[in-house]
C-alpha cells in the first residue's frame, strides 16, 4: 500500500511539472488610432508589451526625407508582438567612442 501511494505521489509530481505553466504571457489586446492591436501581458510583472506597432506609412518615394505620415487603417488585430525587419543600413564607423577628455574640456 505505502508503494502505491509513493507512486501515485511521484507520477503527480511528474504530471504537475509537465503541465506547469512556464509561459507567463497572455494575449491583451488595445485600440489605437489606425486599429487594433495585440501584444502581450505578463502575468508575473503585470506589463503589457506592444513592439513593431506601425505608427506612420514607410518612408519610401514620395514619403522619403519628410514628416511622418499617419499609418493607414487596418480591419481586424494586428499582431505586435514582435519588432519588424532590421533596417538595411550596416554599421559604417564601428562603435564610436568620445574621450571624457574631450567632453569636459
Amino acid at each position: 500500500m505505502k508503494r502505491i501511494w509513493q507512486l501515485t505521489c511521484l507520477l503527480g509530481l511528474i504530471a504537475s511539472s509537465v503541465f506547469a505553466q512556464t509561459d507567463f504571457k497572455m494575449p491583451v489586446q488595445a485600440k489605437i488610432e489606425s486599429g487594433i492591436i495585440e501584444g502581450d501581458y505578463n502575468t508575473q510583472t503585470g506589463i503589457q508589451t506592444y513592439f513593431g506597432v506601425p505608427f506612420a506609412k514607410p518612408p519610401v518615394g514620395e514619403l522619403r526625407w519628410k514628416a511622418p505620415v499617419p499609418a493607414e487603417p487596418w480591419s481586424g488585430v494586428k499582431k505586435t508582438k514582435a519588432f519588424g525587419p532590421r533596417p538595411i543600413q550596416a554599421i559604417v564607423f564601428g562603435r564610436l567612442f568620445i574621450s571624457e577628455r574631450l567632453v569636459s574640456g
